[in-house]
Order: structure tokens, then sequence, then C-alpha cells
């Protein structure tokens, strides 16, 4: 007795039933993350406020901690 192809769907076709990828929420992460590298990289920093600065010095402190150790 063969098995019926729908029930097993092939890799191809479970690609094309998935969500489609929402490209304007893909771009928001695009510039989010490269706003962040940038900061990290201490670009753009002017438009930060006290308290983000703040975090920001304790991410460096963190990635240093962990570089060292």
């Amino acid at each position: 007795m063969a098995r019926d192809q729908s029930e097993h769907p092939s890799d191809e076709q479970k690609a094309e039933n998935s969500l489609p990828i929402d490209v304007n929420t893909l771009k928001e992460e695009y510039l989010s993350l490269h706003a962040a590298y940038t900061r990290l990289n201490g670009k753009e920093l002017d438009g930060l406020s006290f308290k983000e600065l703040q975090q920001l010095e304790h991410q460096l402190n963190e990635g240093i901690l962990s570089f060292i150790s």
C-alpha cells in the first residue's frame, strides 16, 4: 500500500507553507542592529540619553570582562 505524499510533505512543500517573511520587519531589525553596532563602536552617540549611555557603558564593560576571562 503506497502512502499518500500529502501525509509526509517534502522540505520544499514545507517551505511553501511557512509564513512569508515580512520585508519591513527585516528592514527594521537590520536598522536596529546596525544602530546598536555603530554605537558599540563609539559612533553616532549624539542622540542618546544619559540612561542609554549608561546601558552602552555597561554592555561594553560586560564585553571586556567576557573577553578578559
